[in-house]
């Protein structure tokens, strides 16, 4: 067995759902103005702060039930992957990539950094069997490209 280091990632099937920089079945909440890049898609309610490059499509507007659909099944795929347990959640962690498995709901607590070590080439996924919560703050440091996506 080899670690996720070492393995070889292929990309899910994203289908229509690659357009999306966001995309939910539910809600989407923004308390300040969240900029995304590509569409913004939910079933329900989207805040008016989240403004989006390619359009915001929310209360199941087309074309977000079609991304949707693509989007469960990636989630299929995703879930079919072969994982490590991260049992003690994303904060302070530095992972090079691989699949990675939350049990639970987890969050990405104010001010702390989730650093994924690897390159433009690298696909990281996270199956997380709860929600996912990105407080205040909190940032996706993306090591070797040396950007940083802010939660704002």
């Amino acid at each position: 067995m080899s670690s996720p280091a070492q393995a070889q990632y292929s990309a899910p099937p994203l289908g229509v759902a690659a357009a999306y920089g966001l995309l939910a079945g539910g809600d989407i909440q923004a308390a300040n103005s969240l900029p995304v890049a590509g569409k913004v898609g939910a079933a329900q309610a989207i805040s008016a702060t989240v403004v989006a490059s390619d359009g915001v499509f929310g209360n199941g507007a087309a074309p977000t039930p079609q991304a949707l659909g693509a989007a469960q099944e990636a989630r299929v795929w995703c879930a079919s992957q072969n994982g490590k347990v991260l049992p003690d959640g994303l904060a302070g962690q530095a992972l090079p990539a691989g699949t990675y498995v939350l049990n639970g709901n987890t969050t990405l607590p104010e001010s702390q950094t989730l650093t994924l070590t690897g390159d433009t080439s690298s696909i990281y996924v996270f199956n997380i069997t709860g929600s996912l919560t990105l407080q205040a703050n909190c940032r996706l440091e993306l090591g070797q490209l040396g950007n940083r996506i802010r939660d704002r």
